[in-house]
């Protein structure tokens, strides 16, 4: 990786088909985007997975997805990007939160063939959080949900159950 790359790192995992990071930075024109670069026994070249920040990856077998956030005109809004063939190619980018959320701090994790999704979202009352999930590399998603959370930063594990953590 480059030195900058390692300065930078978001998130990690590991699986059979590698070593995966993400990490957000600026473009030469000053746009945030999302790379991802993936271990075997080498690193793989950087790729540009999306526009934005705050990147979550999570791994299993040859599953591979990522959640980050996507600054627009009118907010924040999560979006996800799933691979299946442990990183080598990627599908369209999906956005699973509303318009016009101020979104923040997603996270990713797998359980089993489903990959779940957390997020906060700025609301004038405090923070709210959602879950989404997929199971099916994100073609289709679960309608979102709130959970009990009211920080901005959730957190999930996915260890054989499901667990969201935020802050209080």
């Amino acid at each position: 990786m480059e030195p900058a790359d390692l300065n930078t790192v978001a998130d990690v995992c590991d699986t059979t088909s590698g070593t995966h990071v993400v990490w957000s930075a600026e473009d030469v024109n000053g746009n945030e985007r999302v790379y991802y670069r993936r271990l075997r026994s080498n690193w793989s070249t950087r790729r540009t997975i999306a526009f934005g920040e705050a990147p979550s990856i999570d791994c299993t077998g040859n599953s591979v997805a990522v959640a980050g956030i996507d600054k627009g005109e009118f907010g924040s809004r999560i979006r996800v990007r799933t691979s299946s063939d442990g990183g080598d190619t990627w599908g369209l980018r999906r956005r699973i939160s509303p318009l016009y959320d101020d979104a923040r701090r997603p996270d990713i994790e797998f359980l089993g063939g489903t990959a779940h999704v957390v997020w906060a979202v700025n609301r004038p009352a405090g923070f709210r959080t959602y879950h989404r999930s997929t199971n099916d590399m994100g073609v289709t998603w679960s309608s979102r949900a709130a959970v009990p959370g009211n920080g901005g930063d959730p957190r999930i594990d996915a260890g054989g159950l499901l667990h969201f953590v935020d802050e209080q």
